[in-house]
C-alpha cells in the first residue's frame, strides 16, 4: 500500500472526552499494580524456603507476569506499564501526548499502590530490600547507567517491533516481550536490578523512603529514557524506514488517523469498483466478438 508515511505528533486533547482512553488509563493502572506487587513477592526470602528470591525466580517470573499482563491488558492500552516505553510509543507515534502523559501518571501510580500493597501484606522483618533497584556496589554509578541504558535499548526495540504490522502476519508481543524480560533480569540483575522501567524503581523507593534508594533515583529514570529514545529513532529511521506499510496509518483514538484510515479504505474501495467494472466491460465486449464470429 505505499511506502510507510508516519502520522503527524498530535495533542489528542479530544480524546479526554473519549471512554477507551480512560478505560486505558485504568488498565494502565491495574497492569502497572500488578507488575508491582509480583516485583516485591519475588524478592521475599522466607526461612522455611531458603532459595526464593533468587535470580531464576526474579526473572521467571517478572518474564511470565509481563506477558500475562500484555495479554489481560494489551487490547485496551497496549499494555506499556512502563513510562519509558510510554516514551518510545510517543516518538513512534503510537499514542498521542495527551494520552502518553496520562500513561506516565497512570504507570507511577500503579506502581506506587502495587507496591503498597505488597508491603501490606508481607510481614516486616521480611521485607529486605523489598523490591528496590541500586547499583551494585562494585561498578561505577556510569556503568551501571550504561547498563540500565542498553538494556532498556533492547527491551523498547523488541517492544515496536513485535507491534509492528508491518512485519508479519500475526503479532505475539507478550511472547516475544515476557521472554525478553526473563532475559534481561538474568543478564542485568546483579549490577542494577535490570529494572528498565521508571515505575518499577520508584514504588519501593516511595514506600520504603530510604535516602540510598533516593540517591541513585536519578539513574532509574535516565537510563531508561534514554535507551527508549534511542531504540525508538534507530528502528524507526533506520532500520525500518521506507518499509511497505500493510496497515493503516494510526494514532490511537485521533480523529485526523481515524479519517486517515477511512479516506485509505475509501481509496481502495474505489480503486476495486472500477477495475471490477472494466473486467466486466472486457468480458462483454469478448462476449460480444463471439457472437459476431458465430454469426
Amino acid at each position: 500500500m505505499g511506502i510507510q508515511e508516519l502520522p503527524r505528533y498530535t495533542w489528542g486533547f479530544k480524546e479526554v472526552k473519549t471512554p477507551a482512553m480512560w478505560k486505558a488509563v485504568i488498565g494502565e493502572v491495574v497492569g502497572t499494580a500488578i507488575l508491582l506487587f509480583t516485583h516485591c513477592q519475588l524478592t521475599l526470602r522466607w526461612p522455611r524456603f531458603p532459595e526464593d528470591g533468587n535470580i531464576v525466580q526474579n526473572a521467571l517470573g517478572t518474564g511470565f507476569t509481563v506477558a500475562s499482563i500484555i495479554e489481560g491488558f494489551g487490547h485496551l492500552s497496549r499494555a506499556v506499564v512502563n513510562p519509558a516505553i510510554t516514551l518510545s510509543f510517543i516518538i513512534a507515534r503510537k499514542v498521542s501526548l495527551t494520552r502518553g502523559f496520562f500513561f506516565i501518571i497512570a504507570q507511577l501510580a500503579g506502581g506506587i499502590g502495587g507496591t503498597a500493597l505488597s508491603y501490606v501484606v508481607t510481614p516486616a522483618d521480611r521485607l529486605g530490600n523489598f523490591g528496590a533497584v541500586f547499583v551494585h556496589p562494585d561498578i561505577s554509578m556510569w556503568q551501571g547507567f550504561l547498563m540500565e541504558t542498553c538494556l532498556t535499548f533492547m527491551l523498547a526495540f523488541v517492544n515496536l517491533a513485535a507491534i509492528d504490522d508491518r512485519l508479519r502476519p500475526v503479532n505475539m508481543p507478550s511472547v516475544a516481550v515476557g521472554l525478553l524480560v526473563c532475559v534481561m533480569v538474568f543478564t542485568g540483575a546483579t549490577q542494577t536490578g535490570a529494572c528498565m522501567n521508571p515505575a518499577v524503581a520508584m514504588g519501593p523507593h516511595v514506600v520504603l523512603n530510604l535516602d540510598w534508594m533516593w540517591a541513585q533515583h536519578w539513574l532509574y529514570w535516565a537510563a531508561p529514557f534514554t535507551g527508549s529514545a534511542i531504540a525508538t529513532v534507530m528502528y524507526m529511521f533506520f532500520f525500518t524506514w521506507g518499509v511497505e506499510s500493510k496497515d493503516f496509518p494510526a494514532v490511537d483514538g485521533d480523529d485526523e488517523a481515524r479519517e486517515a484510515r477511512e479516506e485509505l479504505l475509501s481509496e481502495i474501495m474505489d480503486a476495486v469498483s472500477s477495475t471490477y467494472k472494466q473486467h466486466q466491460v472486457k468480458m462483454r465486449n469478448k462476449a460480444t466478438g463471439k457472437e459476431r464470429i458465430a454469426s
